[in-house]
């Protein structure tokens, strides 16, 4: 945690910073960050755009007095002090802290003290901690590039050089004699850029020195721009083999999203990550977002070529209820009923772009506590919001710009507690899991044909207890019964069948879009792909399974993810043919898609790969 600590008159007194957006420009520029302490007499809060003091007295070059840059040590941080003389600023408040990397230069951190400290004719000492997170990657031994992450050493680009090896130990880094020349880039990240190799870890060096080791199988080359058409069911025709989207826009609306490949095989490589039992996952329908959910926290990681980056937090006055994602918005559900005495919002609104976690303000709210929600697009800056409470289903529209809720639509839905859209499909799809039609509402919209009832009521025929809703397939499972029926939009057939076929003793069945993820009680897993044209599973890849329960399972877009008790086991997919996962890609004729090859450098036929590490900054 970043901290200052002010000892003055013998008493302590403590404040946390927030990082500044200045940060990695200001380490890429060349620059010591940590090298002074400014100091002010301010209020005010905060803002990771802000790099000044509210109201400046002064700053002073800060000695380091404790560093870790070994990842076998610990976390990564470094301690420096400053001392205002006894004579130096008597009768000032002190109120504000931050990091700066010289006397005159913009602040990289800013701290606030909930209530100032008055500066007497002692010696006051002011402490400031400056911690960046452990990074996969970063090698041990004491690291110059930590160093110059911790603002302790200043960054010179000519200094990166690379090469390719099996990597076991740090003795094979420095064996390594064939090195080559790397650039360094930057959009808010460190990007190094380098030749391609023929092994499959590639070994980043400063100043001679190992400093980082990355995977030479997943890389972004130089990204290009295409223009691709959508068929009106959705999907891309052109040939985009091996392909995966960064980015995306339709028209001026900026979409965040990815192609996902269809899987071919995943790694044996499981990483851990320790949560909490009680946190609940929630995968967003475009496979981008991850969210770890917990009475009122929503942790928010973000998939990126066969990992998880940690985008921030998100802390509410009261129990989250329910939640989702739709192009980058978050819409969450606190019902008053979930935290008594609770009267504040219902609903909330964030904005997730950029690395950054937006709060939207509503000028009104729900006006009754919501079982179910749904947010969906509705072209332009404009958002369309289902929620199911009490046997009603009831419709929402508002506008990014300018958030108002504005009433659209009321269906009466008997005890539906299931609800989910598709603009590829222009429905609106609410249901319980019972065998009947009592509380089942299938919509189109926009005078879009519905299906008929006898599909309905077959895919509820196998009391299922998970439903899927794509622009392709409305699908459903009965985990205990292990039965699967499946009906395709594009050929107008529904399907049943039995996955004992495909695993004899199943023990976990989980149901994500179009994947079905099967395990026994031996940890063998398979994953099935239910066809869009036959509406039946098809055996995508096997493997075996690095614990032995699973309460939640999800295939991302580089990432299957496994939630066991206190754990989250995830581990890169191998991907062949590229399609469109979701049907929130298809919001209208055309999409300009900026996309990246994902093929083992190698095989490319490019002639660079790339390292990138994302700094997370706690």
């Amino acid at each position: 945690m970043n901290t200052y600590v002010i000892k003055h008159n013998g008493k302590v007194f403590k404040g946390r910073n927030i990082t500044l957006t200045s940060y990695i420009p200001q380490v890429l520029e060349g620059r010591r960050v940590t090298d002074y302490i400014a100091f002010g007499k301010g209020k005010g809060t905060p803002v990771p755009n802000r790099y000044d003091l509210f109201e400046r007295l002064g700053a002073k070059p800060a000695e380091i007095i404790d560093i870790n840059t070994d990842c076998q040590k610990g976390g990564y941080y470094v301690t420096r002090k400053i001392t205002l003389e006894a004579d130096e600023f008597v009768g000032e408040v002190i109120t504000e802290m931050g990091f700066c990397a010289e006397l005159e230069s913009g602040l990289i951190t800013h701290c606030v003290l909930s209530e100032g400290v008055l500066k007497t004719a002692e010696p006051m000492e002011i402490i400031a901690v400056y911690t960046v997170p452990k990074m996969d990657g970063l090698l041990e031994g004491d690291n110059p590039l930590a160093k110059i992450l911790l603002g302790a050493q200043n960054l010179t680009a000519s200094k990166f050089t690379c090469g390719y090896c099996e990597y076991n130990s740090i003795q094979d880094a420095l064996n390594l004699h064939e090195r080559y020349p790397c650039s360094l880039n930057s959009q808010s990240l460190f990007f190094i850029e380098c030749p391609v190799g023929d092994k499959p870890d590639l070994i980043i060096f400063y100043d001679g020195i190992p400093v980082l080791r990355a995977d030479g199988r997943y890389y972004k080359p130089r990204a290009q721009q295409y223009v691709l058409t959508v068929s009106q069911n959705g999907v891309i025709e052109q040939n985009i083999k091996n392909l995966k989207i960064a980015n995306m826009s339709i028209g001026s609306v900026s979409v965040i999203g990815a192609i996902q490949a269809m899987p071919t095989n995943i790694s044996p490589d499981f990483k851990a990550m320790p949560i909490k039992n009680s946190q609940k996952i929630f995968v967003s329908r475009d496979k981008t977002f991850l969210l770890l959910i917990d009475e009122n926290q929503i942790q928010v990681y973000q998939n990126s070529l066969g990992n998880l980056v940690y985008w921030g937090e998100i802390v509410l006055d009261s129990k989250v209820s329910c939640l989702d994602i739709c192009q980058g918005r978050l819409a969450v559900v606190c019902n008053h009923s979930d935290t008594p005495l609770w009267t504040g919002k219902r609903l909330h609104l964030f904005q997730i772009i950029n690395n950054r976690i937006i709060k939207r303000e509503l000028n009104n709210d729900l006006p009754t506590d919501a079982q179910a929600i749904s947010l969906e697009y509705a072209g332009g800056n404009n958002m369309f919001l289902y929620y199911l409470w009490d046997g009603i289903l009831t419709g929402m529209t508002f506008s990014n710009s300018a958030p108002t809720l504005v009433h659209n639509c009321s269906y009466e839905v008997g005890k539906a507690n299931f609800v989910q859209t598709s603009y590829r499909r222009n429905v609106v799809f609410a249901t319980d899991f019972e065998n009947n039609l009592n509380s089942t509402i299938y919509k189109g919209l926009l005078s879009e044909k519905s299906i008929s009832t006898s599909v309905l009521i077959g895919l509820k025929n196998i009391l299922p207890d998970q439903m899927c809703l794509t622009g392709e397939l409305l699908s459903s499972l009965n985990s205990q019964t292990k039965e699967i029926a499946a009906y395709s939009y594009l050929a107008d057939i529904l399907k049943y069948s039995d996955l004992y076929e495909y695993l004899p003793d199943i023990a976990f069945a989980f149901l994500d879009g179009r994947y079905i993820i099967i395990a026994d009680r031996n940890r063998n897993y398979k994953i099935l792909s239910i066809d869009y044209h036959t509406a039946e599973p098809v055996e995508l890849a096997v493997g075996t399974l690095p614990c032995d329960e699973i309460d939640q399972a999800h295939i991302m877009c580089d990432i299957l993810l496994l939630k066991s008790q206190d754990k989250l086991y995830f581990a890169p997919i191998q991907s062949d043919q590229g399609w469109i996962y979701s049907d929130q890609f298809a919001y209208g004729d055309q999409v300009n898609v900026r996309f990246s090859d994902i093929l083992p450098a190698v095989q490319s036929g490019y002639d660079a790969c790339a390292a990138i590490l994302n700094v997370l900054i706690a």
